[in-house]
């Protein structure tokens, strides 16, 4: 029963995660059609969403590591538990006192040695970031134990992946999922034999080489901001697909990371510069670009035509949706919680309240109308006009900003075009350097 109820809740799970990232790629799809026991893990940028897009996407039952805080209450110990975790105490969560995981590890070599999958965030805490923090050694030790339980007879695996969200707290944003290579465990048995604690640690290095791989990796947050801001000049200039764009950011961090001093300097000066005139005026380097190409008249004529006509199917998808997109939205805000937590509970509040509204707006509409006929063409078209609003906020959103682009290069195109022609050229030397041999040689 519970099986069959697992395969439901995948299901339902995929769906919303549709919809809410909709564009979403994976590469090495050929590593989740796996029969073996496997330990996977990423990075955890997006909390509770994190274990469900990797899980969500192979076809075996996935048990996950959870804190062991979670459990406290009456509610959280009912949830997890019912949900396929096993609950892990971290040092902090205990004041710094002792710990002892022996049971939550002897479930995990249970769980693993009839040939289950198991779900692990290895840094061992969430964070927003599209960077891996250095890696506990628990996922290291959890799987050299299994494999020793068992003879080393399992031929474990474990089986990382990078998410890199576009912008993981908002609806309908971009999704790579990069899958690495699996990592054998039993590789490991002879070094285990000889020293089980250096060998934890060697696995444990291994594996944040691997998933440091599959993300773009950035020294810290203000790198981060000035190579994002690169990643976008260079999808204006040429647009690519997300894997391709991921390839082309990972080469130009490695490339910064190798470059001297003086050039890190200078192109980070360069961009910052640009940036803060962008963040001044609202706009964005796509929308500079656009406004250079647009004839004043034309493009005022063209956009206010289409959001003329197109506000009647708006306003109507709007006001339908009034209360499913707004209730969501504000709910992290009357919360105060941490940001990370946003796109959890406007998803888990979402994926509560759409049947529910649907069903009251129809059941509305059917006592308005007397007709069946009428609410069910009703309840079909809320859905795809409930997108089109959003696409239409989102296209005059871009609107607003190619027009604010246009109206601040009236005064200063000289000067700002100046100043992305320099942010440019310095790519353009940039990208000629070669990758640092170390790179080289593993690529």
């Amino acid at each position: 029963m519970r099986y069959y109820f697992y395969k439901f809740a995948r299901l339902v799970i995929r769906l919303i995660l549709a919809i809410f990232y909709p564009n979403t790629r994976i590469t090495n799809q050929q590593y989740l059609n796996f029969t073996n026991p496997t330990i996977i893990v990423s990075n955890h940028p997006n909390t509770l969403l994190d274990p469900l897009n990797t899980a969500s996407r192979i076809k075996q039952h996935s048990f996950f590591l959870a804190n062991a805080s979670l459990y406290k209450s009456a509610i959280g110990n009912w949830f997890f538990t019912t949900f396929y975790c096993v609950p892990i105490e971290r040092p902090k969560d205990r004041g710094g006192r002792k710990i002892s995981n022996a049971d939550s590890f002897a479930k995990c070599d249970q769980h693993l040695s009839n040939g289950g999958t198991l779900y692990i965030a290895p840094q061992g805490y969430s964070q927003i970031k599209r960077r891996i923090d250095e890696i506990k050694t628990g996922t290291a030790r959890i799987a050299l134990s299994a494999e020793n339980s068992s003879d080393w007879k399992l031929g474990l695996e474990i089986l990382p992946f990078g998410l890199n969200y576009e912008s993981p707290r908002f609806f309908r944003t971009d999704l790579l999922i990069n899958t690495g290579d699996p990592i054998l465990v039993a590789n490991y048995r002879e070094a285990y034999e000889r020293d089980p604690y250096q060998t934890a640690k060697n696995l444990t290095h291994d594996l944040q080489v691997a998933m440091e791989l599959l993300l773009p990796d950035t020294k810290d947050d203000e790198e981060d901001l000035f190579v994002q801001q690169l990643e976008e000049i260079q999808q204006t200039e040429l647009p690519l697909d997300m894997v391709a764009a991921f390839q082309r950011s990972k080469k130009m961090i490695q490339r910064l990371h190798g470059a001297d001093s003086d050039f890190y300097h200078k192109i980070k000066t360069a961009t910052e510069d640009y940036r803060n005139d962008l963040v001044g005026q609202k706009i964005t380097d796509s929308a500079v670009v656009r406004s250079l190409s647009v004839t004043n008249i034309l493009f005022y004529f063209k956009n206010i035509l289409l959001f003329i006509l197109g506000f009647p199917f708006f306003l109507y998808g709007a006001v339908n949706h009034l209360l499913l997109a707004g209730i969501p939205a504000i709910l992290p805000e009357i919360m105060k919680i941490y940001r990370g937590y946003d796109s959890n509970i406007k998803t888990i509040s979402g994926m509560i309240l759409w049947p529910i509204l649907y069903f009251l707006q129809g059941k509305l509409v059917y006592h308005l109308s007397g007709e069946w006929w009428i609410t069910l063409l009703y309840l079909i078209t809320l859905y795809p006009f409930g997108l089109f609003a959003w696409k239409y906020k989102e296209r005059f959103k871009e609107f607003l900003k190619t027009k604010r682009a246009i109206n601040y290069l009236k005064k200063n195109k000289i000067e700002l075009l100046e100043k992305r022609n320099n942010v440019l050229a310095l790519i353009a030397k940039l990208s000629q350097q070669p990758l640092p041999s170390k790179i080289s040689s593993e690529n």
